[in-house]
């Protein structure tokens, strides 16, 4: 499916005001190696960002088709407001996150002013639990814990990169029904739970999906007789390991998926026994299979950022 390339635009300018509204804004920031202040900062920008999109917001799209298939899809999310007497009224610290509640009187912006620093604000990303499709094929490898080690991975590249804010929620899972996700939605395409998780974390957009397989290719090739592990000495047994997942971005506004992609890989799984103790151990990253399940990841952050680009 076609990226939906994303843009948004947000524009806060303190000046004075006429019929404005009083309005409270949420904003999160994340704490890098104790650094409240800047922290702090994030928050108060995000809160202020949060107050342009209750005030007002303008969502537009456009399509690309060629013989009736969508093969490119823009969405734009604009805001504009001026804001005055913006006092903070509320902060709060859990763990590496500090939440900061703004409350300012908020007005229509003037067309004539420019965007200034809101151009450069990074875009705030809070990414989800990843659960398994089917659990039972985690069994070889121990690999049950891929469900949030996965996506704390693709965090950390995200971070790694810096073009935009990560928050975390690998523990938060958004879908019920596994098999039909992300298609599960209501009537108007959305996932009402997206759009809580999205405003209970001050985010923009959020990053989840489902890990759809992770099976061997022969199951009889991992038995423990002498006849199987003498067909795994000499090669002769199918070692080979699916790894497939599907990735999805929403818009933390509307609920809507703007990007959505299905990425798949396969490579020997060559980890001998109580080598391997989990997704992404040490014993995982030296089989093939975890090289190859790397080289995914690294294609998927990217994905992200380019969708969101």
């Amino acid at each position: 499916m076609a990226a939906r390339r994303v843009l948004l635009a947000f524009l806060l300018v303190f000046a004075g005001i006429s019929q404005a509204a009083v309005l409270e804004g949420v904003g999160h920031g994340t704490i890098v190696n104790g650094d409240l202040e800047t922290a702090r900062a994030e928050a108060y920008q995000a809160a202020l960002r949060d107050l342009a999109l209750q005030y007002e917001a303008r969502v537009s799209t456009r399509d690309t088709m060629e013989n009736g298939v969508v093969t490119e899809s823009h969405m734009q999310v604009a805001a504009s407001a001026r804001a005055h007497n913006a006092r903070v009224v509320g902060e709060q610290r859990s763990g590496n996150l500090m939440r900061v509640t703004v409350r300012a009187e908020v007005s229509e912006a003037q067309a004539s002013c420019g965007t200034g620093e809101a151009a450069g604000l990074k875009k705030r990303v809070a990414v989800t639990g990843f659960p398994l499709l089917y659990p039972d094929q985690a069994r070889i490898g121990r690999l049950d814990d891929a469900g949030e080690m996965l996506p704390q991975q693709v965090q950390a590249r995200l971070r790694e990169d810096g073009s935009v804010q990560v928050l975390s929620a690998t523990s938060t899972r958004l879908f019920d029904d596994l098999l039909n996700a992300p298609t599960q939605q209501q009537g108007d395409n959305r996932l009402t739970n997206v759009v809580q998780v999205a405003r209970e974390l001050g985010a923009q957009f959020v990053v989840t999906g489902v890990i759809r397989d992770l099976g061997v290719a022969d199951p009889s090739a991992w038995g423990t007789s002498v006849l199987d592990r003498m067909q795994r000495g000499i090669g002769v047994a199918d070692q080979n390991r699916r790894f497939v997942v599907d990735l999805v971005v929403f818009d933390g506004f509307s609920g809507s998926p703007v990007y959505q992609q299905r990425f798949a890989a396969s490579a020997e799984w060559n980890a001998g026994p109580g080598a391997s103790d989990g997704f992404g151990s040490e014993g995982f990253k030296q089989t093939a299979y975890g090289q190859s399940v790397n080289s995914t990841l690294d294609e998927m952050a990217s994905a992200v950022t380019n969708a969101l680009a």
